[in-house]
């Protein structure tokens, strides 16, 4: 959940090709255009629940190895990556694919998984292979080994158990197709964050789909950990569920726990050919037992939806016009064994907010000449108090029901907005806006400072700045700031006390450590107006201030001992600027 300000983005494509069969990185244009497919070119029976992004196969190619690639460059003004795109096919059925990528800073990139090492290269500091494999494909079945991600579920962005925008990992892959029939099985393993437990994930699930406006589908998937634990036989059949595998004790590592599964129904219907409905409802983990029942528990639940409106104001132009609404209930996607959560490399395998949370979001896509993406949002988000975002890995054995969101919600009002325009297929420009109501970004030079706002009442500062201050020292910065540095060296390490006394036109600063008999003492000329004085500051506190004034000669106002004094430039300021430090007194030891 990255909340930003306007930044700009450009991506850099060389070498385009057009590609088959295989996975299309999201950041492709190939794999935006496919979102209006649906509308503009009708192709409904490319839809599934199981992810419909794929290049098209093409079964005309000759039986002669087929090697293309494609390299590219995505920067900002403090974000770097290199990557590519490699592809390859043999005898028409027989593929392969890497997407490698070196970034920055691994942390400013959605999505992105690689380790940062402490010694950079050419300035990079992380890499990794976001998708790569081989596969055998044809005209009804996919059989695929190798890296990436998988996305079920009906609509775009809705998606609930398994993401698009997850991390990725290792599966291998059974596709089979049989015309309105679908049915999909993979099983992979999830990098842990023990060095002794392994995870695994699988699923299978099933679909029908008329080829003109309506999509059912059901699935089920599967995580299951142990120390040491090796691959589940029970779980690599593909016709079998979870709660069986379970129930008759199946499993052949004794002694673990059960594993983490999730059921999810979908429906997807296209209306009058302009109007999308989506819906996904989900259920984590039945309750079964009768005593558990009584106790209060119940079964973890969540569901999203999805409208979507399309209007053609020419060949040309198109409008998407969408609405969205989704819930995660408090105990969805987690287990009592922490290592069972819906979590990859640290961040969720589904939606991206996590548990205990709901959105609600409406907004509108412009594509035009299948060139130019512009689209805005408006949304609003809850999250609960045992949202697990900050606590992925965690046990979780609580599953009473109580009122959801749980305990102080946190509701987040944003405003997303995106234009892309892609120059050619392969060269696009990227402008970003997105920020909500608890978070802001300042860019400026080669700086870059992120602010959060925080509920509640701000300081009422003004009753702390003196308001009569009839002791007035004029001085020149560098002659204070020197004598203080130098004095303050003698002063004490925990306190860092220096004592200012003013009598007339003199200025005496002294520092003491009284633990190891130091003392220093130093006596300056000023302009001084007012009553004798003597106060104490920190000089830490001091120091800073008058390093960063950029005054020649400024003004320390004071009026008691016990009050705060205030330090103000006489000079070098800019037109409008008005520039007051308060530094609070310390108590003398006399």
């Amino acid at each position: 959940m990255h909340k930003q300000l306007p930044f700009f983005v450009l991506i850099t494509l060389f070498v385009h090709v057009k590609l088959y069969s295989q996975p299309i990185p999201n950041t492709f244009l190939e794999y935006k255009l496919m979102r209006y497919n649906f509308f503009i070119d009708q192709k409904w029976s490319d839809n599934s629940t199981f992810g419909y992004r794929r290049y098209e196969h093409n079964h005309s190619e000759s039986d002669s190895l087929k090697i293309l690639s494609r390299f590219g460059t995505f920067f900002t003004k403090n974000q770097k990556m290199l990557y590519g795109y490699g592809h390859f096919t043999y005898k028409k059925n027989f593929h392969g694919y890497l997407y490698p990528r070196i970034v920055d800073d691994p942390e400013n990139f959605s999505g992105y998984s690689g380790i940062p090492r402490d010694i950079e290269r050419y300035g990079f500091s992380s890499g990794e292979t976001d998708i790569s494999g081989i596969a055998y494909e044809n005209n009804w079945m996919i059989l695929q080994y190798g890296r990436g991600r998988q996305s079920w579920g009906a609509g775009d962005d809705i998606q609930l158990a398994l993401s698009e925008k997850s991390n990725s990992y290792d599966y291998g892959m059974l596709d089979l197709d049989f015309e309105k029939l679908k049915v999909r099985y993979f099983h992979g393993y999830l990098e842990s964050d023990s060095l002794l437990v392994n995870r695994y994930i699988t699923g299978r699930g099933i679909e029908w789909n008329n080829n003109t406006n309506f999509l059912i589908g059901l699935s089920e998937i599967v995580i299951y950990s142990g120390i040491n634990r090796p691959i589940d036989f029970s779980y690599l059949n593909p016709i079998t569920t979870h709660l069986e595998v379970e129930l008759n004790d199946r499993q052949n590592s004794q002694g673990t726990d059960s594993g983490n599964g999730v059921w999810q129904l979908s429906l997807d219907y296209l209306f009058k050919s302009n109007l999308r409905l989506s819906l996904n409802y989900l259920i984590d983990e039945f309750i079964l037992d009768n005593q558990q029942k009584e106790n209060g528990k119940g079964s973890a639940r969540g569901y999203s939806f999805k409208a979507e409106y399309f209007s053609s104001k020419s060949k040309k132009s198109h409008f998407k016009y969408h609405f969205s609404t989704i819930s995660v209930g408090t105990n969805t996607f987690r287990h009592e064994e922490g290592h069972n959560n819906f979590v990859q490399r640290n961040s969720p395998l589904g939606w991206q907010v996590g548990s205990d949370s709901r959105e609600i979001k409406v907004g509108f896509d412009w594509l035009y000449r299948k060139m130019l993406i512009a689209e805005l949002n408006i949304g609003l988000k809850s999250l609960g108090e045992k949202n697990f975002i900050n606590s992925l890995y965690e046990p979780y054995t609580d599953y009473i029901y109580e009122p959801f969101p749980s305990g102080e919600v946190e509701n987040i009002s944003f405003i997303l907005s995106k234009v892309q325009y892609w120059w050619r297929p392969n060269i696009s420009t990227h402008i970003k806006l997105d920020f909500n109501d608890t978070n802001t970004l300042f860019s400026f030079d080669n700086i870059t400072v992120i602010c959060r706002l925080i509920d509640g009442k701000y300081p009422n500062y003004d009753a702390v700045i003196p308001k009569d201050n009839a002791n007035k020292l004029t001085i020149k910065t560098s002659l204070l700031l020197s004598s203080i540095k130098r004095v303050s060296i003698y002063a004490n390490k925990t306190t860092h006390q220096i004592r200012l006394k003013i009598a007339g036109s003199e200025l005496q600063i002294m520092s003491e450590d009284l633990d190891f008999a130091n003392k220093a003492e130093e006596r300056l000329s000023c302009k001084y107006q007012g009553e004798d004085i003597e106060i104490g500051f920190n000089s830490k506190f001091v120091i800073d201030m008058l390093n960063n004034i950029g005054s020649e000669y400024i003004s320390l106002e004071m009026s008691t001992p016990n009050r705060a004094g205030i330090i103000l430039p006489l000079d070098g300021m800019q037109e409008g600027e008005d520039t007051l430090m308060l530094v609070m007194p310390v108590m003398l030891n006399n």
